[in-house]
């Protein structure tokens, strides 16, 4: 499988998972709309989610608290 491949499943795989535990979550703690739940859920986990990146054909993983990313 390709770097980039494997860049785009993690993005979406960290995105996806942190989406549905702070819907869930914030679901069952806060009565919202569904709208404004899933605006809040999406915009915290695009936020927080870890980001996979490719430079020179190398898998970078970044994760959003710390400065440096780490080779994987």
């Amino acid at each position: 499988m390709n770097n980039n491949t494997k860049a785009l499943l993690g993005n979406l795989l960290s995105f996806g998972s942190l989406f549905l535990m702070y819907r869930l979550g914030l679901g069952a703690l806060l009565k919202l709309s569904s709208v404004a739940l899933i605006l809040i859920s999406g915009i915290a986990a695009s936020i927080l989610s870890p980001k996979f990146l490719v430079h020179k054909n190398k898998l970078y993983l970044k994760f959003p608290w710390k400065k440096e990313s780490r080779e994987i």
